[in-house]
């Protein structure tokens, strides 16, 4: 008997053929969107009785099949009809020529129907699980709904001031909430809560709620505009001219101060924000004049902060105290390094230009290696602001990474200056070498030797962590850190021991440092 390979509708004939030999490119760019709408949608998948019979599985495409990489996940699949194949003489074509015997293919991911994982998802919940969170414990717990959206009316938030916190003020609350009210107005609304100081955006809420508001794309334009409705407001230069001279004076007056670091991070993403939508040079220079003004600010605060930290008592008999107290300095360090670190995180294309000094290297670098030693061994305990601060600072590395080899293949200077900042006794020797691939995140050189000095082999982890799934990979020993001599971790104990629970009982938060 013989069965036709391909199915005879014409467009699933199409489908088929693609599906067996589909680009690699595009089948991990499916994989990975599928990956995330399901993510979004709170993982809802169909369910199936039975395995369906997958495309590589079905016999007749066994000499055609290619599969583009090995985790593939999403492909076609389809139930298949048997065919009796005993016939008793005489027997007719239609008997021995049999059509495809899977009539309708789906797509599946694994062995599971791949269905629209927002069918069966409201668009409420879809705005919940993308939208930023405020502390379930904090005072603004009941304007959740103001970050999440921006269809209730000022009417609302001042006819629901019964809900008001004892923790902060009414015009506290009726800011918060009116700031969000109507996408068209948070531009207009951020700009006069900025002059106005009711609400503190040294507040992680605070934060969260300009965060929200800054990077929510909204609706698109109903004249087919490149710029959504929510961000109009940014392709008015007078407007612009009012942000940049407002934050620079906010920036001025929370400079000695580095307990407003949430507030410098509002600052920051408001003029990487406005960078990535002007289509004017000018203003983008003094936006971008700005993020390095503000990052001398973060830096000097984070080195402020080290020194205090490293001053602060401890005391044997009253361990409990001590670390504690380690854990909050520890933790101003993180917020403090990953706000200085956010001035490089804006478009790629603009990268460059705050990417470009040995100096912005050694700031990088140094702000890197703070994060790293000062991350606590969970970040559950953080403010969901911090967390998704890190996240981000993650996500930066990553990204900028080619961009860090390139420079520091060409001069190391800065690295060495970074460096220098975090271990004096760092010298500047040989000439920085980059691992090869799969090892591109570290640097490796030797420091000088003479003077009494030994020389000694120096690793610096551009990306901060390293988990290595080769056991026989001679990098296995550097399990985590930013920083190794002679092979040896800098700063921190591996992340093997803070995150065992007999350290998080005696220590907590705590990191110890080396």
């Amino acid at each position: 008997m013989f069965e036709s390979p391909i199915p005879e509708n014409e467009e699933t004939q199409k489908c088929v053929v693609f599906e067996l030999q589909p680009p690699k490119e595009f089948s991990i760019w499916r994989d990975i969107t599928s990956t995330v709408l399901s993510i979004c949608s709170g993982g809802v998948k169909s369910t199936t009785s039975n395995k369906p019979l997958r495309i590589d599985s079905y016999y007749g495409n066994s000499n055609h099949i290619v599969i583009p990489y090995p985790a593939q996940r999403i492909t076609l699949a389809g139930w298949k009809k048997c065919y009796e194949s005993a016939h008793s003489a005489p027997v007719s074509i239609d008997d021995v020529i049999k059509p495809h015997s899977i009539s309708t293919y789906q797509p599946v991911d694994e062995y599971t129907w791949a269905a629209n994982p927002f069918r069966s998802t409201s668009p409420d919940h879809i705005r919940t699980v993308c939208s930023m969170k405020v502390d379930p414990r904090g005072p603004y717990v009941s304007l959740q709904y103001a970050v999440s959206d921006t269809t209730h009316t000022s009417n609302q938030i001042i006819a629901s001031q019964n809900e008001c916190s004892f923790d902060i003020t009414l015009h506290d609350y009726e800011a918060f909430g009116h700031l969000r009210a109507g996408h068209k107005m948070q531009w207009r609304n951020m700009l006069r809560e900025l002059r106005r100081q009711v609400l503190s955006i040294s507040n992680h809420d605070v934060h969260i709620l300009f965060l929200q508001a800054i990077w929510q794309a909204g609706p698109r334009a109903h004249d087919h505009t490149w710029y959504r409705e929510a961000h109009r407001d940014l392709t008015e230069r007078d407007f612009l001219k009012d942000v940049h001279s407002e934050i620079s004076e906010i920036l001025k007056g929370i400079k000695p101060s580095w307990n407003r670091a949430y507030a410098c991070g509002v600052l920051i993403t408001i003029a990487a924000r406005i960078i990535s939508i002007t289509d004017a040079a000018e203003i983008r220079g003094q936006f971008a004049q700005f993020l390095r003004d503000a990052r001398r600010v973060a830096h000097t605060w984070l080195k402020e902060i080290m020194a205090q930290c490293d001053k602060s008592p401890s005391s044997d008999s009253r361990k409990d105290e001590s670390a504690n107290e380690m854990a909050k300095w520890q933790r101003h360090i993180l917020l403090v390094a990953m706000v200085c670190r956010s001035t490089f995180n804006v478009d790629d294309s603009f990268a460059d230009t705050l990417l470009s000094s040995s100096e912005d290297i050694a700031t990088f670098a140094e702000c890197g290696h703070a994060i790293h030693t000062s991350k606590p061994p969970s970040l559950d305990n953080l403010p969901f602001a911090m967390r998704a601060m890190y996240h981000r600072d993650q996500l930066l590395a990553v990204r900028l990474l080619p961009k860090l080899v390139d420079r520091i293949k060409h001069c190391g200077k800065g690295l060495d200056d970074g460096i220098y900042t975090i271990w004096k006794g760092h010298t500047k020797g040989q000439k920085w070498a980059v691992l090869p691939v799969p090892h591109e995140r570290w640097c490796a050189a030797r420091t000088k030797g003479g003077d009494g000095r030994v020389s000694v082999e120096v690793h610096f982890n551009l990306l901060g962590e390293h988990i290595s799934p080769n056991p026989n990979d001679l990098l296995t020993c550097i399990q985590d850190g930013s920083l190794y001599v002679n092979d040896k971790t800098f700063g921190k104990l591996p992340d093997v021991y803070t995150e065992h629970p007999t350290y998080r009982r005696v220590f907590g938060d705590s990191v110890s440092l080396l």
